[in-house]
């Protein structure tokens, strides 16, 4: 559990800092773990379901070999990809575990790389067999890529970095996920905007022709005909009364009305939910000679709502208006399928009983859940901006701790990294408490950045406690036992104790 709630205090600083890179997203990652390995190197693939296939996107740790790799392939590795045929290997890079792999780069390629070549390029780049590790990057089954690292000749990946980057593949995969959201959103926003661009300016075109045309209707009829039943949209004319007098067919799709229900039969404002009627009805009859453009809710023919953007442009002379209407359905659905998203996030990180408490590369506090505003007797507003070791850390320990923070805001790296430790922390009211710490080290923007999950443990050192006097005195006298006195005993069997004496007596009639 502390190992979740670690990971989702991390998760939510490094996604908004994932979230600001525009371009290289995958040369910053592969280059932040390369520097926090030291001497290895670090491949980042994506992985495409539809083709299950891994491409290459970045590598870090070369030193300038990028030219004799290419070489030693015969062809550039960032163009590279490799299929995914052994289920074995998909599930554990599924579990988003941090794997040692066996049999190096000719493993790693799945058997697609001639294994001679891998040995001669494992040879030119010192890399140790034995160090090679895989880490999927993945979320609730689905997978999204994958980070390699190996580890050259003579170096080791170090126990306390391989939890942190478990840690960093989760906390990619859902950074990768929303960001893919963001994307899609960001991709449908601009096709709809060029869309609605693209529609005013036809139907606009549409209604300048009809007012120069009308002499000419019965020969024009076909050719107008079509423009508007192949506009692409969901187009209807409404006269004075917004009753349908003309409906092309996509309008027929998007209403899942058949025509000859719709014209002279209906009125638009008969298919909106009934507070968008109201709008639409009173933005018309306002000002009918200006054009207007707002969302609205399309009741469907199978009581099914659709949400869509109302473009209306009315002609004053014949007194109708031209509607179009672009489903965005879909694009609403991501937007709240974002929010739920991040609503997750927040509602699992403050309704975790342990403290989860950030700080920035200066020591300050950042983060600081309601857990911790139990825990400690700060609130919130107390907390915020203050030094966490001037805080919460007793005098005792204060200059310790100060010393290590320096080394860590430099490297990322310290002794309790990556590690779950007891230590004493002191709450508002002076007392001091014991706590069970699980630290871990994210990079932000060039500065080291610390998250702490924090977990009282005053009533499990209680019961310690009590457990461990009952183990020397008994239980009715409250004297001391017979385990007690063997421990003894054998403290006081040592050369310079003896000789020994031992009197035993019965001072209460018990054995």
């Amino acid at each position: 559990m502390k190992g979740n709630f670690s990971c989702f205090a991390l998760l939510s600083k490094a996604a908004r800092r994932l979230r600001l890179i525009k371009n290289n997203i995958y040369t910053t990652i592969a280059e932040d773990l390369q520097k926090m390995i030291g001497e290895g190197i670090v491949v980042v693939s994506t992985f495409d379901q539809p083709t299950r296939r891994f491409c290459i996107r970045a590598i870090a740790g070369l030193k300038g070999s990028l030219d004799t790799v290419e070489e030693i392939f015969g062809n550039n590795p960032l163009a590279m990809s490799f299929q995914l045929k052994d289920v074995m290997a998909e599930n554990s890079l599924r579990s988003g575990r941090l794997v040692q792999v066996h049999g190096g780069l000719h493993a790693l390629s799945f058997g697609a790389v001639d294994e001679h070549k891998c040995r001669r390029l494992e040879s030119y780049l010192g890399i140790e067999q034995s160090e090679v590790y895989a880490l999927g990057i993945s979320r609730e089954g689905s997978l999204f890529g994958s980070v390699i690292i190996l580890m050259r000749k003579g170096s080791q990946l170090l126990e306390e970095y391989k939890g942190a980057i478990e840690i960093f593949g989760s906390l990619l995969a859902l950074a990768l996920e929303l960001k893919q959201r963001e994307e899609e959103l960001r991709r449908i926003r601009q096709e709809l905007e060029e869309k609605v661009e693209h529609q005013t300016a036809e139907l606009k075109k549409i209604n300048e022709e009809l007012g120069r045309e009308i002499a000419e209707r019965r020969r024009s009829e076909a050719y107008y005909r079509a423009i508007f039943e192949n506009v692409g949209i969901a187009v209807v004319i409404l006269d004075k009364d917004l009753k349908i007098t003309l409906a092309n067919a996509e309008f027929e799709k998007l209403s899942g009305y058949p025509r000859e229900k719709l014209v002279g039969q209906k009125s638009l404002l008969d298919l909106l939910v009934p507070e968008d009627a109201r709008m639409l009805e009173e933005s018309i009859y306002k000002d009918p000679s200006v054009g207007m453009k707002y969302e609205a809710r399309l009741v469907r023919s199978d009581g099914s709502i659709r949400d869509v953007i109302l473009t209306v442009a009315p002609e004053e002379e014949r007194m109708i208006s031209l509607v179009s209407l672009l489903d965005i359905t879909y694009r609403k659905q991501i937007e709240e399928s974002l929010r739920e998203s991040e609503e997750k996030l927040r509602v699992i990180t403050e309704s975790t009983n342990d403290a989860i408490v950030a700080i920035d590369g200066e020591g300050r506090i950042y983060y600081w859940n309601p857990a911790a505003e139990k825990t400690f007797g700060f609130t919130k507003e107390e907390a915020l901006g203050k030094e966490l070791h001037s805080l919460i850390v007793p005098d005792y320990y204060y200059e310790a701790h100060k010393r290590e923070f320096q080394k860590f805001r430099k490297t990322g790296r310290g002794k309790m990294i990556g590690t779950v430790f007891e230590v004493a922390a002191v709450k508002k009211d002076g007392t001091t408490l014991p706590v069970e710490v699980s630290l871990s080290a994210i990079r932000i923007k060039d500065q080291w950045h610390a998250v702490a999950v924090i977990r009282d443990i005053s009533e499990r050192k209680a019961a310690e406690e009590r457990i461990r006097y009952l183990t020397f005195h008994d239980s009715l006298t409250g004297l001391y036992n017979r385990a007690f006195f063997e421990e003894e005993l054998k403290r006081l069997d040592v050369p310079r104790q003896l000789p020994l004496s031992v009197i035993i007596g019965d001072l209460n009639g018990l054995k």
